[in-house]
């Protein structure tokens, strides 16, 4: 079944539903944040996500990942290297520096070596996605994108709603997919292609003018917990076409490098099989980086599999 948010008048509780969450489990938001404080929360995210798209130089760090599930549970240290908008590799070493296991994705395709079993695998992201149970909704993004809190700069987004957040964290906004262009006076076009749609107006009794088109039902994309004075990400719900949630991106720490931002500390949950990903990043710096440094060269005598 998919539940879609209803705008209600100011003074009614919000959300009945949303499938995503479990059927039509509970959601963290409540009422709809409106006027001039609507504006003054769009205006400070609109100018963090500005911000982070500009960080567009390479960056690496040393980080510490911990999966926990129902069907297993491992750590590992290793050292990162992102260059947006996609270029993603992570290399894991033993306690002298020499690689065990490499994974670099291009975005849209991803290659891995196990040193260990002088193996290779190779192939689509979706098929990666498919082979560690993860969501391909998540998958799909762009990693440095999403490692950042920052927009997915593939589509025009637009952003719906703005609500409170059940407990005092923040504010959250819905991000929706801007399928249909929208007109010049019904919102405006910013940095990133973010575009700010009005608060629908209380519903009345009276019938609808006719002469007042109704607003197009644009489907949601994610939702942003954000702090409402600096608009710096907290938390995302991603959901996939169907409005479904697919996983919990928490932010718990930044480390800011000139005037971006990078993450100390990310959980994410709310995965298949209950798992769980924590990733912790240290001795984060500004690098200069290609997309030559993301090809991993298959060494000579490792096997070959491809997963379509």
């Amino acid at each position: 079944m998919r539940c879609r948010i209803v705008r209600l008048a100011p003074t009614a509780l919000v959300l009945l539903c949303v499938a995503a969450l479990g059927g039509c489990a509970r959601v963290p938001w409540t009422d709809l944040v409106e006027d001039g404080r609507r504006d003054t929360i769009e205006s400070a995210y609109r100018d963090f996500a500005a911000s982070q798209s500009r960080c567009t130089s390479g960056w690496d760090a040393d980080a510490v990942v911990d999966w926990q599930s129902s069907l297993a549970d491992y750590s590992f240290s290793a050292y990162l290297q992102a260059l947006p908008p996609a270029y993603f590799k992570l290399v894991v070493a033993n306690p002298l520096g020499q690689p065990l296991r490499i994974l670099a994705t291009d975005g849209g395709s991803y290659r891995s070596i196990d040193v260990m079993s002088r193996s290779s695998v190779y192939g689509s992201t979706r098929s990666w996605a498919l082979r560690y149970d993860l969501p391909y909704t998540v998958v799909k993004r762009s990693w440095p994108d999403w490692l950042q809190g920052r927009p997915d700069g593939g589509r025009q987004r637009i952003i719906t709603e703005v609500r409170q957040d059940g407990s005092d964290r923040g504010v959250w906004l819905t991000v929706a997919d801007a399928e249909l262009e929208p007109d010049a006076e019904r919102g405006e076009i910013v940095e990133q292609d973010i575009v700010v749609l009005p608060a629908a107006a209380p519903m009345q009794d009276s019938a609808v003018d006719a002469e007042n088109e109704p607003e197009p039902d644009y489907p949601v994309y994610e939702y942003l917990l954000v702090d409402g004075e600096t608009g710096i990400v907290k938390q995302q719900i991603v959901v996939d076409e169907q409005e479904k949630p697919q996983a919990t991106i928490s932010y718990n720490s930044w480390q800011q490098i000139d005037t971006c931002l990078y993450p100390e500390e990310i959980v994410i949950d709310d995965l298949p099989y209950n798992a769980t990903i924590g990733l912790r990043f240290s001795t984060i710096r500004q690098t200069t980086l290609t997309p030559e440094d993301f090809t991993i060269r298959i060494p000579p005598g490792f096997s070959r599999t491809m997963m379509p």
